[in-house]
């Protein structure tokens, strides 16, 4: 493991502040709040001016995997680096009150066992955690609190969204809790329209357990070229908002649940194992996998005594709709121009508000 691990008690200065940002502690525990990529190492940090604290994600060579060379390694950093950083940067100023931004970035040359080393890191608004150990254990979290989650959350990518951002990555660990408001978190596996991504010609952008199925089937583009327009990677976002509603309501993420339904030769193609046939031609096998587990969420849902029928309904019909297989009939069916999917978010904001006070 890299430098990036051992920062605990530096002074790390922020190049977009000045300010100093003394390292107290680390946060890589089971509940604290984390990054993406399992390589990034994220701290408690103090201002050493105001006395305010932040959290800190720090990423070192090792956050590049491969047997690629140590200066190749280092560029592709540099590269992630200075993407989330701009990516971060262009929406500040959006009022995007549901995404959490960075607040200041660097890099530093840190030494650890007799080994100099180039770390980065990015500084964020100190959250209380995430999402993902809290929500199936604690009392309050109410099928109303959780249809205010899927609101703010929705506000989230919509924001993104207005300019031109998709996020790629939504997942439980990327929703930052804040007293009893939430957050859309990590734009590190972002793409923007008018900029061209480190990522940009991957056909799965994120953690590959929870992509999109139309990603999951798709091959990889050529290195530095744009592999999906930004319109369909907001399209993922609407998958991946699905995604995580069936996590709230079922505990697991939609992705693994339909694959685990699937019939060996309807998997991704893996070592020359799985389908190999057009993506299109799959998609009705996909659509019953899909019916399957809507089936059996019904029936859990209807066994508990906090759900009526008409909300069971709803919810069935919101993931049927944002988890469609088809690209171009996901979304709201409303939303469309001259016949094509807008991917507009804003009914199911409406919708999401509605029920967080319907069901209190």
């Amino acid at each position: 493991m890299g430098n990036a691990q051992h920062l605990t008690g530096k002074i790390l200065k922020g190049h977009k502040t000045g300010i100093g940002w003394e390292v107290v502690e680390s946060l890589n525990t089971p509940t604290a709040v984390k990054s993406t990529e399992s390589n990034s190492h994220v701290y408690k940090v103090k201002d050493q001016a105001s006395g305010r604290f932040a959290f800190l994600k720090a990423a070192d060579v090792d956050f590049i995997g491969g047997e690629e060379s140590l200066l190749v390694r280092l560029k592709a950093l540099l590269m992630h680096h200075e993407f989330e950083t701009c990516v971060s940067d262009h929406c500040h100023g959006n009022n995007m009150d549901r995404v959490c931004l960075a607040i200041d970035h660097g890099d530093a040359v840190i030494e650890a066992n007799g080994v100099r080393e180039a770390v980065f890191y990015l500084v964020f608004e100190l959250a209380d955690g995430d999402i993902r150990d809290q929500i199936f254990t604690a009392e309050q979290w109410t099928v109303q609190r959780k249809f205010r989650l899927l609101h703010q959350v929705a506000v989230g990518l919509s924001q993104l969204h207005s300019v031109k951002v998709s996020h790629n990555d939504l997942k439980p660990p990327n929703v930052l809790m804040y007293a009893d408001d939430h957050k859309v978190s990590d734009l590190g596996q972002a793409t923007r329209e008018d900029l061209i991504a480190p990522h940009d010609w991957n056909a799965v952008v994120g953690d590959p357990r929870y992509a999109p199925p139309e990603a999951l089937y798709s091959f990889d583009g050529d290195p530095g070229a744009r592999l999906l327009p930004n319109r369909l990677r907001q399209c993922g976002d609407l998958y991946l908002l699905g995604s995580l509603m069936h996590f709230l309501f079922s505990g697991r993420m939609m992705t693994p649940c339909i694959l685990e339904r699937l019939h060996p030769v309807h998997l991704p193609s893996f070592e020359g194992e799985g389908w190999e046939g057009p993506y299109n031609d799959l998609i009705p096998f996909w659509r019953e996998a899909m019916s399957e587990e809507f089936t059996a969420l019904r029936k859990a849902l209807a066994q508990r005594n906090d759900f009526d029928a008409r909300s069971i309904d709803q919810i069935i019909t919101f993931l049927s709709q944002l988890c469609d297989p088809d690209p171009e009939l996901r979304g709201h069916p409303l939303d469309q121009v001259d016949g094509i999917r807008t991917f507009n978010l804003q009914r199911y904001i409406s919708a999401f508000n509605v029920l967080s006070h319907r069901l209190q």
